[in-house]
């Protein structure tokens, strides 16, 4: 039988790795957050030093594989975003996993527990196999 304690630690741990978890994941939000803020910061600033008129003669002039900027920083943006996604959804899954591997830890097994459980009242009847003569069939001369 699980003792109060033991469900205690189960719950303690459990928590530990939840907190965890989220300081991880913010500690990746706030990496591809500065990241991207980078970005933004590089196209403000040329954004400012640049007229349209510039902007769109630098477009005009520029291989398209080295084009600037809107279509970049929105790719770019886009793959932040992509990527956070992909983060936050393996870290679910992992401290999912891990939660669920806790649990089944935490319960004890169907068969220790069968083994466990109190007798039910009254005449337990046992399951006999039948003998071989009263399993065969009756011969039909």
């Amino acid at each position: 039988m699980w003792r109060d304690n033991d469900i205690d630690k189960a719950e303690r741990t459990i928590e530990t790795m939840m907190e965890r978890t989220i300081e991880t994941m913010v500690e990746r939000t706030r990496y591809y957050i500065k990241a991207s803020l980078k970005t933004l910061i590089l196209y403000k600033g040329f954004l400012a030093k640049h007229s349209l008129k510039e902007r769109s003669e630098v477009n005009e002039r520029a291989n398209p594989a080295q084009k600037p900027l809107a279509g970049e920083l929105n790719r770019h943006a886009g793959q932040l975003a992509g990527a956070l996604n992909h983060h936050a959804g393996q870290l679910a899954g992992e401290l999912n996993h891990r939660v669920v591997a806790l649990a089944r830890r935490a319960q004890p097994s169907r068969r220790s527990a069968h083994r466990r459980a109190e007798p039910s009242r009254g005449c337990v009847r046992r399951r006999v196999r039948p003998s071989r003569e009263s399993a065969r069939p009756a011969s039909s001369t």
